[in-house]
């Protein structure tokens, strides 16, 4: 019997903290985050997760291709802050078509993150004031120290 995941998968798309602080010489961080879209999931009905304790742990997601707007009613329905982060990642973004006023409708879920990724707020109110899916070095600079200071301790 052969085992897949669905249809016309994506290539894979690098999130989390790696995807935004992995310049910065300092940084280290326990695991790396991927996501696959997946046209037709045959194993799951909206989402998945995988995990691997590889000589790099790696998280693996993956998510039903849906429209944007589905994504957000999918966040908002679930409350679940943490599948937030993948929508800061601009490659993401651009390949489901997320915008950045898809992004406003999420403002209630980035305000109750974690401690442990609220660098991920400040990225999100930092798109926000840019108006698109970019930082600024000072604006990246600031996220990582909120990363660092949540994770240090």
């Amino acid at each position: 019997m052969k085992l897949t995941f669905g249809e016309n998968m994506s290539n894979r798309f690098e999130m989390g903290s790696n995807y935004f602080f992995g310049c910065y010489s300092d940084f280290s961080s326990k695991d790396i985050d991927y996501i696959y879209f997946v046209e037709k999931p045959k194993l799951f009905r909206k989402c998945m997760t995988m995990r691997n304790n590889a000589p790099i742990k790696e998280d693996i997601f993956f998510w039903k291709k849906l429209s944007p707007q589905e994504y957000v009613n999918e966040l908002l329905e679930t409350d679940t802050p943490m599948q937030a982060g993948k929508f800061l990642v601009k490659e993401i973004c651009d390949y489901i078509g997320f915008k950045i006023e898809h992004l406003k409708q999420i403002k209630s879920v980035f305000e109750r993150m974690d401690e442990k990724h609220s660098y991920e707020k400040s990225i999100y109110e930092s798109y926000i004031q840019n108006g698109n899916f970019t930082l600024s070095d000072e604006q990246r600079n600031k996220a990582y120290n909120i990363y660092k200071n949540t994770h240090n301790k």
